[in-house]
């Protein structure tokens, strides 16, 4: 669930971007022979400002005047959390390109557990 909510973060930054009118882009390919996938969100929108792409990634930094400035920064925790990482290649009037990637999965997938179901640890 979390990998998803970065994926919906950056594709609702995305659409902020363009609004009514632009192009989103969502691609996702594998890399370093298989061990690395990236899923990459591409926009038409007006981009970042040069002063402030290095800042896209604080939490509660936003160039919005709605949000929280949290999005991103998110984005960032969980990539970072499950082995990955995010990068933001942007130029201003030129779009925006947000590419996460992850560690490609080894083994078998794990299976959810059942609702109401406990999980953990006992002590």
């Amino acid at each position: 669930r979390l990998l998803e909510r970065a994926l919906v973060n950056l594709l609702e930054n995305a659409l902020q971007a363009v609004g009514d009118a632009g192009a989103i882009r969502v691609s996702l390919r594998t890399r370093d022979e298989g061990k690395r996938v990236e899923i990459e969100v591409r926009d038409s929108g007006p981009g970042v400002a040069p002063e402030f792409r290095d800042r896209v990634f604080e939490p509660f930094f936003s160039t919005k005047t709605s949000g929280s400035g949290l999005g991103l920064a998110l984005v960032k925790k969980i990539a970072e959390d499950h082995g990955g990482g995010v990068t933001l290649d942007s130029a201003a009037g030129q779009g925006t390109r947000a590419t996460l990637w992850l560690p490609a999965a080894t083994g078998e997938p794990v299976k959810e557990p059942e609702p109401g179901t406990a999980v953990g640890a006992e002590r």
